[in-house]
């Protein structure tokens, strides 16, 4: 993982033009949204992209980034901006999710399905959410049933991809941004696909972080790293979030869930919609045949 990562400091020496025109803009839009007081922002964002720059062990330049933003103040009012995201993702998906038990796979700390069970309580749609990922996150909401992750008994893979549970035990299952964070190989997050698909009963909903061009992939890579490993830290190894940079473009997620079966519904470009994680969303809606 430290080799792929390697790409983190080279992106930001050497793409002045993607730091200038992208990087730069979301961070300012960031740290404004986390409350950091204006009159330090930009000195921030400096202090940000040296930190980068200067190189050296990337889990070191976790540690000492990390470190730097809790001084300027970027955490302040995470929890309450992280709550904000959790209604964003809702509302981005809440035409297309049954009534019925709901698998959110990959669901983290558990915001999303909370946030998607409560809403839909005040519309009079009845929504049971569950919550599965590869780590039992010590933040994660307590009320919601909550599954492990693990290898499957049946195959020689070491990936965390499978659950023990019948086929078709959801109603519905959500994938939110989770597929590109699976494994090390390109081919990798193919096995938590698998398994979503042989979940779900009726319906599965997709948003994954795509790219459209080259520099959006250079882009993509940054900022998802930036959020995932810096403002999502871990001192713990086993608690750090995987960014194997496993990136497709729109069409190819698409084709790989409709080649196992599936019938698409619906897909939608989401844009840069999320302020803490912005990058380029799109949707996807498939139904069993």
């Amino acid at each position: 993982m430290t080799q792929i990562l390697d790409i983190i400091p080279k992106i930001t020496r050497d793409e002045k033009e993607i730091i200038e025109r992208k990087v730069i803009p979301r961070l300012r839009m960031m740290y404004s949204h986390l409350e950091v007081p204006l009159e330090n922002i930009e000195n921030l964002i400096t202090k940000t992209l040296n930190i980068i720059k200067e190189g050296g062990a990337i889990e070191n330049i976790e540690r000492t980034l990390r470190r730097e933003l809790e001084e300027g103040k970027v955490f302040n009012h995470f929890n309450e901006k992280m709550d904000v995201r959790a209604l964003m993702w809702y509302q981005k998906i809440r035409d297309y999710i049954p009534e019925g038990r709901l698998l959110d796979l990959g669901g983290g700390d558990g915001r999303t399905a909370k946030r998607i069970v409560d809403e839909s309580k005040k519309v009079g749609k009845n929504i049971e959410a569950s919550v599965a990922d590869i780590v039992n996150y010590p933040d994660r909401v307590r009320d919601l049933p909550y599954f492990r992750l693990t290898t499957n008994p049946n195959e020689r893979s070491q990936l965390k991809t499978h659950l023990d549970f019948p086929d078709n035990a959801f109603d519905s299952v959500f994938v939110g941004t989770v597929y590109h964070h699976v494994g090390k190989r390109l081919d990798d997050s193919l096995k938590l696909m698998d398994e979503s698909i042989r979940l779900a009963k009726k319906r599965l909903v997709i948003i994954e972080s795509i790219y459209q061009s080259e520099e959006e992939k250079l882009y993509t890579t940054w900022i998802d790293w930036l959020y995932n490993r810096v403002l999502h830290y871990s001192d713990n190894l086993g608690e750090k979030v995987n960014v194997p940079l496993n990136f497709k473009r729109p069409f190819e997620w698409s084709d790989e869930v409709k080649k196992r079966g599936m019938r698409e519904c619906l897909t939608k470009d989401l844009g840069t919609f999320q302020i803490l994680n912005p990058e380029h969303h799109w949707l996807y809606v498939f139904e069993k045949r």
